[in-house]
């Protein structure tokens, strides 16, 4: 079976992505409202869950613990136990984000039999702004959040391969307030690097400045953007408002569809090497 990851054109998935958006921050509202507050702020965050084509939340712990989880394709609100089996759903197509984040609480309310302990608040973060985030209910996304889902699963592999090669390396976590799915490789320990030093690995699924999924590698601090070394497969620097590594979706679909993930995997081990260089200097 080849790579997963295939070609919409970006105009087709800015939309969808921005819907996808802000169904991400109703999964996130539990950890944004219930959860205990993380320095790192990964109480926000969503991550793969136990069952594939989830991304579930923080645990709200209790009697009977839950989370919430956001399925992208087709796009779904799920309440899951501790055990991360799914207790309610709910389909977004047709359903406004008043209406999914009251069906999240009452659900939650509903499993554990008692009402929460505040109302449920999307985080204080916002995504850009979309006619969802003004009342109009979610599109049925159909192709479109098949595709973005596909580009999302292609990077949790990514990622998994990271994370066993970097012992360094964060769990996989999406944020909401960029909707990417990144790793931390903390690198402050090795020869060499600042007492801050890491280096972040992930996927944006686009942005503003950016209508298509791209592949992306960080160092941090950011570093002088001069010098900078060539990069394999089609990389390049953004230098833009951040310094860090890039391979954008055509980059990716240039190759033939069984060598796209050994394209993608070529990129980040090259830019890891790179970013690592370019802290110690």
């Amino acid at each position: 079976m080849g790579h997963p990851w295939s070609r919409l054109e970006p105009a087709e998935l800015a939309d969808a992505r921005l819907q996808l958006h802000w169904a991400a921050q109703v999964a996130a509202a539990p950890g944004a409202t219930l959860a205990e507050p993380r320095a790192d702020f990964a109480h926000l965050s969503l991550g793969p869950a136990e069952t594939p084509g989830l991304l579930a939340g923080a645990a709200i712990p209790g009697p009977r613990p839950w989370r919430a989880a956001l399925r992208l394709s087709p796009p779904r609100l799920e309440l899951l136990d501790a055990a991360g089996e799914s207790v309610e759903t709910l389909d977004l197509a047709g359903r406004s984000l008043d209406e999914a984040r009251a069906w999240l609480q009452a659900a939650a309310e509903r499993w554990t039999g008692a009402a929460l302990a505040r109302d449920l608040a999307l985080p204080e973060q916002a995504p850009p702004e979309h006619a969802v985030s003004r009342g109009a209910p979610f599109d049925d996304l159909g192709e479109r959040a098949e595709q973005l889902d596909a580009w999302f699963a292609g990077a949790a592999r990514l990622l998994d391969g990271v994370r066993g090669r970097e012992p360094g390396a964060s769990p996989a976590r999406l944020w909401p307030h960029h909707l990417d799915l990144a790793v931390l490789v903390d690198a402050a320990s090795e020869p060499g690097m600042p007492a801050d030093a890491s280096v972040g690995v992930g996927l944006s699924p686009g942005d503003e400045g950016r209508d298509a999924p791209y592949l992306y590698v960080t160092p941090w601090p950011h570093p002088e953007p001069r010098g900078l070394p060539g990069l394999p497969a089609g990389g390049r620097w953004n230098t833009d408002g951040w310094v860090g590594a890039v391979l954008e979706a055509d980059a990716v679909l240039d190759a033939a569809p069984g060598e796209r993930g050994a394209r993608a995997e070529q990129f980040v081990s090259a830019a890891m090497a790179d970013a690592r260089a370019l802290l110690r200097r």
